[in-house]
């Protein structure tokens, strides 16, 4: 029976040590023996130049902002053009597009050093013998960084905006909207201050003042706030239309907008003009049963998790009353219709009671109700005039009591109708971000779902038929999932249907596709959300009592926010959000239908992870088995070593090491909203190494445990198929023969940055959760490992809960 609780590692810091420095990597000659081509390249690059100096000097200004687009073998770090063409002491670096796409800051001055760095570059491959004989081009630093760069070119009009005037004033006629136009900068005051070598600070000046000058001066019904002072994830110019004035049928609405938006694309500083998203609530179906719900109110001796509900709100006068912990009263209740927050609130209270299926019997919530999105379009704009932005900014103000009440995960159904972008990191996610670290909540969020018409055909269980399946799908790319669900420091959850007579968990007709933003591993989890039908097989609570099934991923994604809450709950003192989220994740299953190795690269678009299991058997095991959790702050320069010797039942007589072994790292990484698709800019991994003897020598080295695509030496591969610079990694194997000679193992924890970044002083927090088990069942690796490892050194104890004190009692 399991009873073991998962054990700590209290003093993790500990084992946090200097890491042995590493060089920038030697300079790679992406020509080597193409001497002709790489020449017809460097005059490209030469003549990419030299019609960017023909523009400064037609037009006169003193700043321009260029792309450098990358070849994807240049991608990695140590290619980077930083050294010798886009040195940082003469040209600034301000931000990313697509992956291997650099934005630099040019002007008349430092454009001739670009260009002579360039004729530097040799033209001739330099051949050398290395320790074998064998010939190895080693190119100058000019060279290598020729190669590597595709394409030098100014930031065009096209880049600043990608929808017709026609389509803006139609958008901003939505109240929801805001009416208002967002536009990034290349540069804002903030930025500028930060420099570090100074570069041009005020030129920069005059010229962010020059453009809100030639804003007012266009004498147009608009109103400019900078947001940058209100939120440092969003530095944006927030150009905002009199309502009057956006109907899209009067000629001189649409000369106001064709006049802002022809100066705005014009200016060397604007990046990119945006519409405002809109918030809806994620589309969902509901049926009632005509059945009325008779369940008993909660026990009053009994402490319960709350979860916040952000949505429409909860029926707070029938069934669930007894189960609110508290709410908000910002909006007008009697206008709002809270079908679907009640929906979530029974869910959230009585979701295992309604629903015999096994996979919802986790521990009833009490409710936050969080009801904030209002459901009147008459109304909408007199509770958020600025759209989203007052949405958010009201959410950041409700949360203040809701964390005092106890909650501190959230789940917020809500999203726009916007499909998440390969290389853009959305205004949207990038505030509910700064959001969830100001307060050190959790938010849960669904994928979004597809419509009747983009809905997918049922999930076949052949493996062979669900790949057809997908390859005939027409709408393909208009199933991604929605924003905000690229935020990076959410929970994403995608829709299953329930399990039935004949198959098991399977993705829903409905439920939305990753990846997210730069091929990043969304959704996260994934959980029941009903059938695309009248007869879904979830149930909850309807207005008036009764019981309703509904389908969608707003209905999947509070079931995972309850484990998460129940995991928060019983877990006694702070617990980090990286550790409970890596335990929710360490212990989601995968679906025994997408369990097939032809699918294995399609199904975490679909489920991530897979499901996650209750919250109490999260946080013990057998006898058999130990999970280990590791939680730290990476500095700078720093690694992660702890040693350990596997379980002593585990090992042969060679040495041999057997077992299944499951790995999970999560960390905070900082982020930089104006890199778009490189806005994660710190990459963490978690190593598992065996030590290995050179009979010979008697040199000591370390092997790797888990092999992985991303063992590829092309960065756009470890991105892909590594998760590199993604946040969550989960790997596990298992091996029943064993490996290697050595019963010497050790857990390595490592951090590299992007080019130009440093970590931040107060460090990246991270948590590594870690489980060793025997795969037939019957070794005694709890007590082993843990007796080896308090005579070690190290310092573990139980994870503190309730289930423990009734486990040991």
């Amino acid at each position: 029976m399991a009873n073991n609780p998962v054990q700590i590692v209290l003093n993790t810091q500990n084992y946090i040590q200097l890491a042995t420095p590493g060089g920038f990597g030697a300079s790679k000659d992406f020509y080597a023996g193409f001497d002709e081509g790489f020449i017809k390249h460097k005059q490209k690059l030469l003549g990419d130049i030299s019609s960017i100096r023909d523009k400064f000097n037609l037009e006169g200004r003193s700043v321009n902002y260029a792309h450098v687009v990358l070849s994807s073998e240049a991608w990695a770090k140590s290619h980077r053009p930083i050294k010798k063409l886009f040195p940082e002491n003469k040209v600034q670096e301000v931000g990313g597009g697509a992956i291997g796409e650099m934005f630099v800051e040019l002007t008349p001055e430092n454009i001739t050093d670009v260009e002579a760095s360039i004729n530097k570059a040799e033209e001739n491959t330099n051949w050398e013998l290395d320790h074998k004989g064998n010939r190895q081009a080693k190119p100058s630093r000019e060279r290598s960084e020729v190669g590597g760069v595709s394409e030098i070119r100014l930031h065009r009009p096209e880049d600043r905006r990608n929808f017709s005037i026609e389509q803006a004033v139609d958008w901003l006629s939505n109240p929801r909207t805001g009416g208002m136009y967002l536009v990034q900068m290349f540069v804002t005051k903030k930025s500028i201050a930060k420099r570090q070598h100074g570069l041009y600070e005020n030129r920069l000046l005059a010229e962010i003042e020059r453009l809100v000058k030639g804003i007012k001066a266009l004498n147009l019904p608009v109103i400019v706030e900078e947001l940058e002072e209100k939120w440092s994830s969003a530095p944006l110019l927030v150009i905002k239309v009199a309502s009057e004035y956006t109907n899209a049928s009067r000629r001189v609405d649409m000369a106001i907008h064709q006049q802002l938006l022809t100066f705005l694309e014009a200016e060397p500083l604007v990046r990119k003009i945006m519409l405002p998203p809109v918030i809806n609530q994620t589309q969902s179906m509901q049926h009632p049963t005509g059945v009325m719900v008779d369940i008993s109110a909660p026990d009053a001796g009994a402490k319960y998790p709350i979860l916040g509900i952000i949505d429409t709100g909860v029926n707070s006068k029938g069934i669930l009353n007894p189960w609110l912990e508290g709410s908000t009263d910002f909006l007008d209740a009697e206008a709002q219709d809270v079908s679907h927050g009640t929906f979530i609130g029974g869910l959230t209270a009585l979701g295992g009671t309604l629903n015999p299926s096994e996979y919802l019997q986790e521990s009833p919530c009490k409710i936050y109700d969080l009801g904030l999105h209002a459901t009147d379009p008459a109304k909408y704009q007199d509770y958020y005039p600025n759209g989203f932005i007052d949405f958010l900014e009201q959410l950041d103000v409700e949360l203040v009591d809701a964390k005092t009440s106890g909650a501190r995960i959230f789940n917020m159904s809500l999203s726009v109708l916007r499909r998440v972008e390969d290389d853009s990191y959305s205004v949207f996610a990038a505030m509910i971000d700064e959001i969830s670290d100001k307060h050190d909540v959790i938010f849960l969020l669904p994928a979004g779902n597809l419509d009747e018409k983009l809905k997918r055909n049922p999930w076949p269980s052949d493996a062979d038929h669900v790949l057809r399946m997908l390859a005939e799908y027409r709408y393909l790319g208009q199933d991604r999932i929605f924003q905000p669900a690229d935020s990076i420091r959410s929970v994403v959850v995608g829709a299953l249907n329930p399990p039935s007579e004949d198959m098991d968990l399977i993705p829903a007709e409905y439920t939305r596709r990753g990846p997210g933003t730069a091929l990043g591993a969304k959704p996260d989890l994934a959980h029941i959300g009903g059938r695309f039908e009248e007869n879904s097989g979830l149930f909850s609570i309807g207005l008036g009592g009764d019981i309703v099934q509904g389908c969608g991923t707003s209905y999947a994604a509070p079931l995972v926010a309850k484990t998460l809450a129940n995991l928060n709950h019983i877990i006694e003192g702070d617990i980090p959000r990286e550790t409970l989220i890596g335990i929710l994740v360490h212990n989601a299953e995968p679906l025994k239908a997408l369990n097939n190795k032809s699918l294995s690269h399609i199904a975490k678009d679909f489920v991530g992870h897979g499901v996650p299991r209750n919250a109490l058997n999260s946080l013990i095991t057998d006898e058999y088995a130990i999970t280990l959790v590791f939680n730290g702050t990476m500095i700078g320069r720093h690694e992660l070593v702890f040693p350990f010797s596997w379980p002593a039942s585990l090992v042969s007589e060679g040495g041999k090491c057997r077992g299944k072994v499951t790995m999970t790292l999560v960390y905070k990484p900082f982020t930089v909203q104006s890199y778009d698709a490189e806005y994660v800019r710190v990459n963490m991994d978690a190593y598992l190494r065996q030590e290995k003897i050179n009979t010979n020598t008697g040199e000591v080295s370390y092997r790797g445990f888990f092999q992985s695509d991303s063992d590829s030496t092309l960065e756009k591969e470890r991105i892909e198929h590594g998760q590199k610079w993604w946040p969550i990694k989960k790997r596990q194997r298992i091996t029943k023969s064993g490996v290697g000679d050595s019963s010497q193992w050790r857990l390595v924890v490592d951090a590299i940055t992007r080019a130009g970044e440093v970590i931040p002083e107060d460090g990246i927090p991270f948590s590594v959760i870690l489980t060793i088990e025997d795969v037939e069942k019957t070794a005694p690796v709890f007590n082993e490992l843990r007796r080896a490892l308090q005579s070690s050194g190290a310092t573990i104890s139980d994870i503190q809960t309730a289930l423990t004190v009734r486990a040991r009692s």
